[in-house]
């Protein structure tokens, strides 16, 4: 996924505080940042977060730091040296050479890089080394100049503009130069020890050979951690300036006794495959009942999985054997391609072919090239695999790189294969252990915290608590099994021990918490066979054989959920049923913001109709949209009438998002947009408890209606029905057929347009409690309706659940 440099404000007092990267921001600094500066054992020091979002620390020493952050928007650390007052150029400095001893943690958007700017001529500089989920500075208005390999590490050089953007001597249009290692210095998740150093003056003569201009005086060298709506941690141990640290040559990868450089049987997690563009990946089912990846969210058709390749291992100009096996189980035929891309000696970006192979629905299919041949001159490798023509998901097993004529990791056979999602996995499963006990992921016959510790475990160290660890007490194929319980079937990840905490604190309500698709044993379909005997008026008697269907029939579960809730109205005056796959009156809105407190983006892609029910979503930010007043972290969905509807009885089927700053709704609402006074009346659901709801409304502006009503069960573990009815002097709200509560005061009378929405929340922590950030939240919706006649349930007055 593309995704913007990073943005903020920057002071102008300061060595630090007047310097700020990513500059398309205010010209001065937010009041409300949190921004310390200093000077410690001739180091100059900073942190800065925008907007005191978050939790953030830095504490500084002399010649080293440790800094963390969680949930913030934009926050840095950094510390290094100030050359301003000696107005020279770099030349003047003789050998800059700045070495570091980092433990750098990145979750998300991060990188750590030497930094800096000159004057006249004005520029702004970066040496990245590592970063988590994004590569800077992305591809959009950047101008590439080859590469240069330094210290033993190769480096992309780029050139970006900013355009009347803030810098050190205010608003200017400015050059931004790049030295980007082709392959990361660190991943994303994990703690990446890192010690090396940084020849800046080499870095600065290879930018002026490749024709940028460096005639400017030096301004500042510095090390630098920076986030971008992420999480983090960062321990740097030590800074210098002298070089001083031994560094040992890199040295390439050696291949194993069978001539493989590379191997991913994925069954510990992903590896080092990562998504490209805005796909993701995760851990999955694999061939023939092993584990693998599951590639999904490809937004284009060229978003996939790929890995970086390591430049001293993989030449420009020699022979490999590249592959991996492929499936995917929703189209009848695709075609599957294995890429290179590269950056060839003028510095433009290339992608050339390793393999392409068609893969029938379900079927297994082996995406290799046993003699490929690096192109000539190439560096920046990165191995990805794509559909060209399709943007179905897809899963992967046996990822590898060898010696030209190494034979595939996995022998794919000559026959079909099921695809692991489609063939039922529950817990009478003949393939594999039945489930004993859900959670019981240690196999001691209970379910407590010491399951979820034990599944972490495993996960983060599985030469001990692997299948075949040497840990006594490891994870055995029962266990694995048991613990199992967040999308049963996908495979144990860290989102079962997640579930198992919540099942323990009563947060969910039973194990599992949710099946991967295909793999829900109420859906399964049995058949079976009877005999019918018949007697004939002669007493003669003949026994005929019949085989009969029989489907086992459970409670409704689009997208997973049970519907508890009273039937839909099929007489209604309009209706939307979004298990039919049809929108009815609604679209989705897209491409805008509401504004305060609305931290989201509304996007078409978070508001889908998929396995039998509208989907409302919380997610990451898809795009570089901007707004001047109000720029939301996020992306959420929302679906509105085309129709405007007046007095009547509204109600729709309902599941909420439960989680801390987020709101589930369904509401009528119109305003100035609609050159209508602000007239709105509200059902919402607050994430922080979903045992209850909030009912409100405007009149012509005028809100403070708020009524919050005890539900007497937790909204977000099934659907059920909320609805209200609105007459000329009265609005009577509505839980599964029952009216609860009703407003006789100052009521609306402008017609509105029906919506729902799911939206995470900004300045309002006294009313939703902070958002943590977490993502994908979603929120479900079977069906709604408007009768003009008002109410009309077969159930009213009664509880039909219980």
């Amino acid at each position: 996924m593309k995704k913007s440099i990073f943005k903020r404000y920057a002071a102008a007092v300061g060595l630090m505080a007047s310097v700020l990267m990513f500059t398309a921001v205010p010209t001065t600094s937010n009041a409300a940042d949190d921004q310390k500066t200093g000077k410690v054992g001739g180091f100059d020091w900073e942190m800065w977060n925008q907007n005191y979002t978050g939790t953030v620390s830095m504490n500084p020493g002399a010649g080293s730091f440790t800094c963390s952050w969680s949930g913030i928007e934009n926050f840095l650390a950094r510390m290094g040296k100030n050359y301003d007052d000696q107005k020279k150029n770099y030349k003047a400095f003789g050998d800059i050479v700045l070495t570091y001893d980092v433990e750098y943690t990145p979750r998300g958007n991060s990188y750590m890089c030497i930094y800096g700017w000159t004057r006249n001529p004005l520029m702004e500089y970066y040496i990245v080394e590592g970063w988590g989920d994004w590569e800077p500075p992305g591809n959009d208005g950047v101008d590439n100049f080859g590469t240069t390999t330094i210290d033993g590490k190769t480096y992309k050089i780029r050139k970006s503009m900013r355009y009347n953007q803030p810098s050190i001597e205010g608003t200017k249009t400015f050059p931004q130069y790049w030295s980007v290692r082709t392959t990361s210095g660190s991943r994303n998740n994990t703690t990446n020890y890192m010690k090396d150093q940084v020849s800046v003056t080499k870095h600065f003569d290879a930018w002026s050979k490749a024709g940028l201009d460096m005639s400017g005086t030096l301004y500042e060298v510095s090390l630098n951690i920076e986030g971008y709506r992420s999480n983090g941690s960062a321990n740097v141990k030590s800074i210098s300036f002298d070089g001083g640290i031994d560094i040992p040559d890199p040295e390439p990868i050696k291949p194993d006794e069978n001539g493989y450089y590379l191997k991913e049987d994925f069954e510990s997690g992903e590896g080092n495959w990562s998504g490209r563009g805005s796909a993701k990946v995760k851990s999955s089912s694999g061939y023939d009942g092993t584990k693998g990846i599951f590639v999904s969210g490809r937004e284009d058709t060229w978003n996939g999985a790929s890995i970086n390749l390591d430049e001293l291992t993989f030449k420009a100009g020699e022979t490999y054997s590249l592959g991996t096996a492929v499936m995917q189980d929703s189209e009848s035929s695709v075609d599957f391609k294995l890429t290179l891309q590269y950056t060839d000696a003028d510095g433009k970006e290339n992608y050339d072919e390793v393999k392409t192979v068609t893969a029938a629905k379900g079927q297994w299919v082996d995406l290799s090239n046993s003699s490929y041949t690096i192109p000539s001159g190439a560096t920046g490798l990165v191995l990805y695999v794509e559909v060209p023509e399709s943007k179905t998901d897809f899963y992967m097993d046996g990822a590898y790189a060898g010696v030209k004529g190494t034979k595939p990791l996995i022998s794919i056979s000559s026959q079909s294969v099921d695809p692991p999602v489609t063939e039922p996995t529950n817990p009478t499963n003949p393939t594999g252990p039945s489930v004993t006990k859900w959670g019981d992921a240690n196999c001691d016959g209970g379910v407590d915290l010491s399951d979820a510790i034990f599944i972490m475990q495993f996960l983060a160290n599985p030469n001990k608590y692997g299948l075949t660890g040497t840990e006594t007490n490891h994870m055995t194929n029962q266990g694995k099994v048991n613990g199992d319980v967040c999308e049963h079937g996908s495979g144990l990840t860290g989102d079962d021990a997640v579930s198992i905490q919540k099942y323990l604190i009563r947060a969910i309500s039973e194990l599992p918490e949710s099946y991967l698709e295909g793999h829900d044993p109420s859906k399964t379909t049995t058949t079976t066979t009877r005999i019918t005997t018949t007697t004939t008026t002669t007493t003669t008697t003949t026994t005929s054989k019949t085989t009969t269907t029989t489907t086992t029939t459970s409670p409704a579960m689009h997208g997973g959920y049970r519907d508890l809730g009273t039937p839909m109205n099929t007489s209604a005056t309009m209706i939307s049923d979004f298990r039919t796959g049809k929108a009815g009156d609604f679209f989705a809105s897209d491409g805008w913001t509401n504004g305060k407190p609305f931290d989201c983006w509304w996007y078409k892609r978070n508001a889908v109709i998929n396995d039998g029910c509208l989907q409302l979503s919380i997610d990451q930010k898809w795009t570089n949209d901007k707004n001047p007043d109000w720029d939301p972290r996020y992306s959420g969905g929302e679906f509105r009438t085309n129709n405007f509807y007046h007095y009547g009885y509204y109600e729709c089927s309902m599941q909420a998002m439960k989680n801390d700053g987020v709101v589930s709704s369904f509401f009528t609402y119109t305003g100035p947009s609609d050159d209508n006074p602000w007239d709105e009346i509200d059902i919402e659901i607050l994430g922080k408890n979903t045992t209850q709801v909030q009912f409100n409304y405007y009149t012509n502006g005028q809100g403070k209606h708020e009524k919050l009503y005890d539900l007497g069960f937790d909204s977000s573990e099934a659907y059920h029905t909320y609805g209200f009815d609105w007459q000329p002097n009265y609005i009577a709200w509505y839980v599964d057929g029952r009216e609860v509560y009703r407003a006789t005061q100052d009521i609306p009378k402008t017609p509105g347009k029906i919506m729902m929405n799911a939206w995470p929340g900004l300045t309002v922590d006294d009313w939703l409690k902070a958002f943590n950030g977490r993502t994908p939240l979603t929120a479900h919706y079977q069906w709604v309706t408007y009768n003009k006649n008002g109410v009309q349930h077969s159930s009213q007055g009664q509880n039909p659940w219980g």
